[in-house]
This record gives structure tokens, sequence and C-alpha cells, in this order.
């Protein structure tokens, strides 16, 4: 059985993310959160194989969470799953340490493939993006202007987008 902790502040999302994968079988929902603050001591306490994180949660930011969980539970692999496709925000939750990047708009089959890929240790990047990260390595790829952030300063920018405040949340960074 691959255990997975559900993270996002919708509940809807959570329920389609449980209902894909228990009928897919093989898989088991130790526990759902709505925030990165809830997330973090359930990831310490519950030890799933793969945590799937929403970016854009209240308080701290999935990117944030994927980047404390990676650096202190590194047998726990995140897979982010987000409506956000736009380049270079994937490169950036790799090089934080997500084993994969999926959008919402994904069909359940593909989330399940990207579970059971990732819980075997290998990277799992839905094909829209794989595209895009690969078309970021050609010269002149790079024209998006975020691609020279840092992931804290992506994050401080996705905090500003929301109308959020850009100070990290305690809970994350301890």
């Amino acid at each position: 059985m691959i255990r997975v902790l559900l993270v996002d502040d919708h509940a809807m999302i959570r329920t389609g993310c449980r209902h894909v994968l228990e009928n897919a079988g093989g898989f088991e929902i130790v526990g759902e959160a709505e925030s990165a603050e809830e997330a973090l001591p359930m990831v310490r306490s519950l030890q799933p194989d793969v945590v799937l994180m929403d970016l854009n949660l209240p308080g701290a930011s999935g990117l944030q969470a994927t980047e404390h969980i990676t650096a202190t539970q590194p047998k726990v692999k995140v897979i982010v799953l987000t409506v956000i496709e736009a380049l270079p925000l994937p490169k950036l939750l790799l090089n934080a340490g997500a084993w994969g990047y999926l959008t919402k708009q994904a069909p359940g089959e593909e989330l399940v493939q990207a579970v059971r890929q990732v819980s075997q240790g290998r990277r799992y990047l839905s094909p829209e993006i794989a595209n895009g990260l690969a078309m970021l390595g050609l010269r002149g790829g790079e024209a998006s202007p975020l691609s020279i952030l840092t992931v804290r300063e992506m994050d401080v920018a996705l905090a500003l987008a929301r109308g959020t405040a850009t100070r990290r949340s305690p809970a994350c960074c301890t």
C-alpha cells in the first residue's frame, strides 16, 4: 500500500483525490490537511510515502512546505498538485525537492500514475510541464522574467499575488 497525505485547502479537491486513489486500489489515504501548518506535523507523525501538495495554501505556501518536508523528511516524496502551469514555477519546485508536478486539469488516471511512479523513486511531470521544462533548456528558452527568481523570491511573489503576508510562517521553518 502506498501511504498518501492530501494537502489542499479545498475539500472537494481532497475528496476527489481520495476517491480516485482509493478506487484505483493500492493506496491508503493516511490523512488530509487544509494548510501547510496543519500538514507538517502530520508528515512527521504519519510518515506518508507521498504528499500531494497544493501550491496555493492559506498561511505558508505549498512551496515553503515542500522545501521544508524534503529537507527534514527525505524519505517522504512530494508531488505538487496545482492549477499553475506557468514556467519557471515547476523548475523552482523541483529544485525545492518536489518529486512530481501535476496540474489539477489532469485526468484521474494520471494522478494514479504519478503517485505510483513517485512512490517508486521516479520523478513524474505532466507531459505539458515536461515539454515546457525541455524548452527552457533551449537557447532563448528562459524568456520569462520570473526565471531568475530564487525559490524564496518566487514564494514572496506568489504571496503578493494572493494578497497575503510575505513573512515565513514559524510552523514551516521550525
